[in-house]
């Protein structure tokens, strides 16, 4: 029998049992259609509970901190271990890094005419911004060797209020401070412009310093962080 009498065949038989046929067809139809549904459940529910465990942190970032015991299994005293160069070069090397880089935090204060903010200063380098998923959401990223530069987080712009007043800018609306345009300086004293501070401290040293621009909301600490290149907050740091 040929290709073509098995074709005429099926068709005959197709409508001459035309219930057995719909049947058939609507029995396929059913089947199909609960399996894409199923597959798109299945998808949708994975990429939710992806999406719920990012606002947790990235899924691909990792923190190596100088946590340790202090006593090793044999009973004696463990030595903690440096994160130096060596380290850092060490965990590059290993399969699947993209990118690593040193961070450092300071706490400290922006000025900004009759206005001051608290900072959270988070050293980062430069190079490492992209792989990480820094995203300008206005003005650029960092570059390397811009020692003077400031990266805002998306909620640290609110930061600026007035300490003779004690009020803080217009909540949810327009930050007193144009980051972008206005003057701005950087100190670590967390007590600079407070009226209770010491007066009999010395004075702290003030740095002038620009924005490069303002991050995307990254649903991390960097949202509430001012991020500069680690160098120069180490340079700020021994001085």
């Amino acid at each position: 029998m040929k290709f073509f009498d098995l074709i005429n065949l099926s068709l005959k038989n197709f409508f001459r049992r035309k219930v057995r046929s719909f049947l058939t067809i609507l029995g396929v139809t059913i089947g199909t259609a609960a399996v894409v549904v199923m597959l798109s459940l299945g998808i949708g529910m994975s990429q939710g509970f992806e999406k719920q465990m990012e606002m947790m942190g990235s899924l691909t970032t990792i923190e190596v901190n100088r946590y340790y015991h202090d006593e090793s299994p044999r009973g004696g005293r463990q030595e903690p271990t440096t994160i130096d160069d060596k380290v850092i070069d060490k965990i590059n090397q290993i399969k699947g890094v993209k990118v690593v880089t040193p961070v450092m935090y300071r706490s400290g204060k922006l000025i900004s005419g009759k206005y001051v903010a608290w900072a959270q200063f988070y050293g980062i380098s430069p190079e490492a911004m992209e792989a990480l998923g820094y995203v300008a959401a206005e003005g650029r990223l960092l570059n390397p060797g811009e020692h003077d530069m400031l990266l805002f987080g998306a909620g640290a712009t609110q930061n600026f209020y007035n300490p003779k007043t004690s009020r803080w800018g217009n909540p949810g609306g327009r930050p007193p401070v144009n980051v972008m345009t206005d003057r701005i300086e950087m100190t670590l004293d967390e007590m600079y412009g407070e009226k209770y501070a010491d007066p009999n401290k010395k004075p702290a040293k003030l740095y002038k310093v620009r924005t490069a621009g303002v991050l995307e909301q990254m649903n991390g600490q960097q949202d509430w962080s001012v991020v500069v290149d680690i160098g120069y907050l180490q340079k700020i740091v021994r001085e």
